[in-house]
Order: structure tokens, then sequence, then C-alpha cells
């Protein structure tokens, strides 16, 4: 054990939602540690509860356990919306992370959310080497209208659809950690790189596509990409973002993996 991750988990038992999403956990044919369980309790499962943010959650992925099985796992429902991998994604200790060709996970769920009321975030732990027109995918559904968080190795910016057919560019040069695009309202979509918060003034196109979302690639030349958390559900204002931030990097950080 390393003190540093571990020295201010609480040692109080499992909250019903963690001890939930170990068996889920198991079932799917993965495993978690006892310590691995107290992180997660500790710092997703409590916070989000506490601060409501577990209400706005669909799905959210703690990538955590090592194995494309508990990698899988819901954390707010287990056994609903869990992730089916393809081609070549490798699984550890830091994550999900693809070969930027193959390997995707499709997600079941992308019906479920709203038209202007979503979000989608990925913690990710590198920007992979973008060359001029590659890009790697964090979120997305094929067809038009879009919906995505995707880099794009031309401009070497994040850019992003949200229900919507135009293609915004971050002016963050952020890539990595924390991020979020979100729709609160039909006329306005933003998007929060780490820290920095921007937003467009574009409208909505349609609902949503009744297809699967996928994690990774797309039918384009992708680039490597790690992930070491990603949720989906309901809108979030801006304050919700910088909490749902503090709560992300602080269980990243129990892991030891804490993008700098």
């Amino acid at each position: 054990m390393t003190p540093t991750v571990f020295n201010l988990i609480i040692r109080s038992g499992l909250l019903p939602q963690t001890r939930t999403f170990r068996n889920g956990v198991a079932s799917a044919g993965g495993a978690i540690t006892s310590e691995q369980a107290r992180v997660v309790d500790r710092f997703l499962t409590r916070p989000l509860l506490s601060s409501g943010l577990w209400s706005s959650m669909a799905a959210l992925y703690p990538f955590i356990g090592g194995s494309a099985a508990a990698h899988s796992v819901n954390l707010v429902a287990p056994g609903t919306y869990s992730i089916t991998w393809s081609g070549t994604v490798t699984h550890d200790a830091n994550g999900a992370t693809s070969n930027g060709t193959t390997g995707f996970g499709s997600a079941h769920l992308w019906t479920v959310l709203a038209r202007d009321n979503f979000h989608l975030m990925a913690y990710a732990g590198n920007s992979g080497s973008p060359t001029a027109g590659g890009e790697f995918d964090y979120w997305c559904n094929n067809g038009t209208p879009q919906c995505y968080l995707i880099h794009l190795g031309s401009s070497n910016r994040m850019i992003y659809r949200s229900n919507d057919n135009t293609t915004t560019t971050a002016t963050s040069a952020t890539v990595n950690g924390f991020m979020v695009n979100t729709r609160t309202s039909s006329g306005t979509k933003e998007i929060t790189l780490r820290s920095t918060n921007e937003s467009a003034a574009v409208a909505s196109a349609v609902d949503p596509r009744a297809e699967n979302m996928r994690l990774f690639a797309t039918s384009v030349v992708g680039q490597a990409c790690n992930i070491r958390t990603s949720s989906t559900g309901l809108g979030l204002t801006t304050a919700q973002r910088a909490a749902y931030q503090a709560i992300i990097e602080n269980y990243n950080g129990a892991l030891g993996r804490l993008v700098s």
C-alpha cells in the first residue's frame, strides 16, 4: 500500500451504492480490491451524493480494476449501460487506452440523453500525438447532427458539437485532464477544459440519434488516447462543473494518476 494514496481514506463501511458497484464488477467478470473499493467510496460515491451530482449521472465509469470487465461497469447503475469493448483497447491501472484505429467502447445509452440537457465528460491522461487531420474521440454519435468531444490534429485544439451541426474549436489549448461538453439550453453550448469555461451561441438541431455512444475510435483515423474516468448524464451548470472537476481530480489523485 502506498501511504500517500490511502492515508485519507475513511475506514468505515462502504455505502450501499459502492457495494453494489463492487458486486457489479464481480458479476461482469472483473475485480477490484478492498482498497480500490474504499477509494471509489471515499472519492466518488460520497462526494457525488453529498453534492447532489449523483442524480445528474446516467453513467459514470471509474475505470478502476485494470481489466476490460472492471472498466465496463457503470458506477451509478451497475448492470445498465455497460461498455462493450471492441478492437484493441488496453486496460491497466491508468484506465483504458485505445490504439487509435480499431479500439472503442460502445455504451448503449445515447437515446436516454435529452437534446438540450446533457453532459459528456472525459478525464484524459494524455493528448496523443496528433498528425495533421488526425483525430480521436472521447464520445460521439455518428451522423448529423453530432455530439462529441474530439481532438483535431490540424488545429491542435479540442473541437466539439452538442447536438448541432457546427464544429466549434476551443480557444484553450488544453487537450487532457478534466473536460466536459454540456448543454443546459437550446441556444448555447458550453465546454470546460480543466478550469477554463467557454461557450458558443449555437442552437441545437434535433434530438440525439438512436445510436450507441462510442468512447474512442469512430470511422475516421484516430490517435491513441488514454481515459481515466468518463461520464454522461444531465447538463451541468458552471458551478456544478467546478464541483465535479474537484471530485474527479481528487479521485484520480488518490489513485496516483492525476494529470499535471
